[in-house]
């Protein structure tokens, strides 16, 4: 059985958010990147909703597949702030064309290494015991850490703000996991304190390999 979920990391991780993206979005206003923000917290309301009405037959299959679709969703929110090449960054007055192309190649890249990283998550959600929220709060920070780990050695102060990059991997992984929790309980998992490290970083390395990975594949296929 899980263990009884404490309210006080609930609450503290939703105020230390809510200031976070409040602070945000008054400072930057309507800027690409607070728009895309907004996309996402859009895809991650929709899909708490939809995905209430879905039975997982398979629940492997079913978690990694729904996280993956759900982070091709985020990709695409990417493409006006930060594509995973700079290259596919979608200026002002694109045109539908040019945002499938673009897009297109944004997938080609990414989604073989979310479907690595989700299998990596697949095995420590089987591995170990996470009550709700520590697989809400400690998965996303994993991501974050994972995908922005550079910008965060050269700005560390930033990581006062890491709930704001955080949003990205909740719409990613939380309905999904919500949906399959219940398959889970019944498994007999490791209760060592180990897991958090171990999850951060499993989940760092996986965004290591997953961007080499994307720079020898756009090297191959001669993509800047």
């Amino acid at each position: 059985m899980r263990k009884a979920e404490s309210k006080i990391l609930p609450q503290l991780y939703l105020l230390w958010a809510t200031v976070v993206i409040s602070i945000t979005f008054l400072k930057g206003g309507l800027n690409n990147d607070n728009i895309t923000h907004l996309i996402i917290l859009g895809i991650f309301g929709g899909s708490l909703f939809i995905f209430k009405f879905l039975k997982p037959r398979r629940p492997k299959i079913f978690f990694i597949f729904s996280c993956v679709i759900l982070a091709a969703s985020v990709e695409g929110a990417y493409m006006i702030s930060k594509p995973v090449l700079s290259s596919l960054l979608l200026k002002d007055k694109f045109t539908l064309v040019q945002f499938i192309h673009n897009y297109s190649i944004d997938l080609f890249l990414t989604i073989p290494v979310y479907f690595l990283i989700f299998w990596i998550i697949w095995k420590l959600i089987n591995k170990f015991n996470y009550s709700k929220w520590e697989y809400i709060i400690l998965i996303a920070l994993g991501q974050a850490v994972g995908d922005s780990g550079n910008f965060f050695l050269i700005q560390p102060t930033l990581l006062l703000f890491i709930p704001y990059i955080m949003i990205n991997y909740h719409a990613m992984n939380v309905a999904p996991f919500l949906r399959i929790e219940n398959f889970l309980n019944d498994i007999p998992k490791s209760q060592s304190k180990w897991k958090y490290l171990v999850t951060i970083l499993a989940i760092f390395c996986s965004y290591f390999f997953g961007g080499v990975f994307i720079k020898i594949v756009a090297s191959t296929f001669n993509i800047n």
